[in-house]
């Protein structure tokens, strides 16, 4: 029987992956517009009480369920709105994460490997990027690993079923009940079925990958599980569709553009690319676990082995058959990873003691140290400043890392490896801060522009080289910008005289109709604007046509238009429509 963790051994994961996400809640690094979108619909759920439809600038935005709002909102209560308060309810979501990853990890393997599983997700570059990324995609992964261990402790904990307990309409352990539950309630984080997909994809094969394929599956064919699946994962749809019809729309234009439509096109190679990336530090200790793992995976039964291979590959395999991709959706399936690394770990140790050439140094300072400073010195001169610092590094972390691989005793060698993992993650996120801040000048145009303009002025943004785009201007200007949803809404007749709008270069044709334009203040770089200048973001002193006809009445504006899934509504002067939000 494994040896199962400890107290003792859960807090040391919590703190270790709290040190992990606390220099990203202290060192602030500029939010993303992928991030501040999210914060805005928090701060207008917020403002309006509507708990149930998100809102971006006075808009319907039902990209996103609401359940990671709600989660956020007492951070923002007890911290303020900042972005320590809106980073830590992720990296919150990201404990349990690390804890039932080491738990199953002990299920399987015993306790060391348990706490080098949990410590290894925490150090995955991608789900500590997320731990602390004010997005819905670590909600997400909570959802996820939650219901894979409750899956887990079904099958490794409890079975065989108690005889009378896997009827249709019979009794179930509370945890399958919960299961269920907790499946439905990946459609309230990131909209229908990819949560669900993840969950049960895997484990659909798992359980028909073998001769008793109905006595694995009989326990979950029980319709109060499922009416309970139904019930909760649609809820929040139901409740958006009596709202807003329309939204169908946007659910099909999302899901049948992503499979084969051009939607985010990515080749069919693109996960199998990006995995390594995605599981960098732990790579090649990844690729060890699941070569070292085939057999016991594909010819032993239902073995811990075999789930993980589900968990890990079926997802990649299904969700590379749409055209829709990114790299972030498989986030959601980097837990078993962090297992088989742990797997590679211990094999790797067990050869490594048997290698003579790692009994000095200096293979390692020539096969690794010399060409790295090679490549620091023809290609380091992105580093700026922080180069000569690096050069000199580079030598002292090549010497830590051979006396971590020198050590016979894998204990030892974790200890120091995991306590070298700290400050090398503090040094990446503050390298990529300072760096790589593509949002240097766009934050001074935000400063100056808070500088130069009277409180009273009328400020807008306006922002359609894409949807999200006007969310990050929104955030920064904490409040005293609104969105302008296009130009023609400067027919709205609460819209009058002189105003400013924060817009791009090549935007501002088209406000000529409505007013005559003057440019005041010009960022000195747009984060996306490349070679492109017409990019660039800037302030602009509208002042609006005295005889232009107004438009009286509310306007609707639908999900698709909302984010910028369809082009309109385009304003005519005293056109009637009808609002909904």
């Amino acid at each position: 029987m494994p040896s199962p963790l400890r107290r003792s051994d859960y807090l040391l994961l919590a703190l270790y992956c709290f040190l992990i996400g606390a220099f990203a809640l202290w060192f602030d690094r500029t939010l993303t517009s992928h991030e501040t979108v999210g914060c805005i619909n928090i701060r207008e759920m917020r403002a309006d009480g509507d708990w149930i439809i998100p809102h971006y600038g006075g808009r319907p935005w039902l990209e996103r369920p609401p359940l990671p709002f709600w989660l956020t909102m007492p951070f923002i209560a007890m911290l303020g709105d900042s972005a320590p308060a809106y980073r830590m309810a992720p990296l919150f979501v990201a404990f349990p994460c690390v804890l039932l990853v080491a738990w199953m990890g002990s299920l399987w393997y015993g306790r060391a490997v348990g706490l080098m599983s949990g410590l290894i997700l925490a150090t995955i570059r991608e789900f500590s990027h997320y731990a602390t990324g004010p997005e819905c995609d670590m909600f997400l992964c909570g959802i996820v690993t939650g219901a894979m261990a409750l899956f887990v402790h079904l099958e490794y904990r409890e079975r065989p079923a108690a005889p009378g307990t896997e009827r249709f309409l019979g009794k179930r352990p509370f945890a399958v009940l919960a299961f269920f539950i907790v499946v439905g309630m990946a459609n309230w984080v990131k909209g229908l079925f990819f949560g669900d997909l993840m969950i049960l994809l895997p484990i659909a094969v798992y359980l028909l990958a073998g001769s008793d394929r109905w006595a694995m599956l009989r326990r979950y064919v029980w319709l109060p599980g499922w009416l309970a699946f139904l019930l909760v994962g649609s809820a929040w749809a139901t409740a958006a569709y009596c709202r807003y019809p329309d939204i169908v729309e946007l659910w099909t234009h999302d899901y049948a553009g992503r499979y084969n439509q051009g939607y985010m096109r990515e080749p069919v190679w693109y996960y199998l690319v990006h995995l390594p990336w995605i599981l960098f530090p732990w790579t090649i200790l990844a690729g060890i676990g699941l070569a070292t793992s085939w057999r016991a995976a594909l010819c032993h039964g239902r073995t811990p082995e075999r789930f993980l291979w589900c968990w890990a590959l079926v997802p990649i395999a299904f969700f590379s058959i749409p055209q829709g991709k990114h790299h972030h959706y498989l986030l959601h399936a980097v837990a078993p990873w962090a297992v088989l690394s742990s797997l590679g770990m211990v094999r790797l140790w067990q050869w490594l003691p048997t290698q003579n050439w790692l009994r000095q140094p200096w293979p390692m300072l020539a096969g690794v140290g010399l060409p790295g400073l090679l490549a620091l010195h023809l290609f380091g001169s992105p580093l700026g400043k922080l180069q000569p610092i690096v050069t000199l590094g580079w030598p002292v972390l090549v010497l830590a890392y051979w006396w971590i691989l020198s050590r016979e005793q894998l204990r030892i060698a974790a200890i120091a490896l995991f306590v070298l993992l700290l400050p090398l993650h503090w040094f990446g996120h503050a390298f990529l801060t300072l760096i790589e801040d593509r949002f240097v000048g766009d934050r001074a145009l935000v400063e100056r522009v808070c500088a130069t303009l009277p409180a009273s002025a009328a400020l807008y943004v306006h922002d359609d080289c894409g949807p999200l785009g006007s969310s990050w201007f929104l955030y920064y200007f904490e409040g005293r910008a609104k969105l302008l949803h296009n130009p023609s809404f400067l027919l709205r007749e609460e819209v009058d005289g002189e105003v400013y709008v924060v817009t791009r270069r090549y935007s501002v044709p088209r406000y000529e109709p409505y007013a005559r334009c003057e440019l005041v203040l010009e960022s000195s770089r747009t984060q996306d604007e490349g070679k492109q200048p017409l990019l660039r973001m800037g302030l602009y002193r509208l002042q609006l046509h005295p005889e232009l006809p107004r438009h009286r009445g509310p306007v609707y504006i639908s999900p698709m238009q909302a984010t910028g899934r369809a082009p309109g509504p385009e304003l005519v002067p005293t056109s009637p429509s009808l609002v909904r939000y």
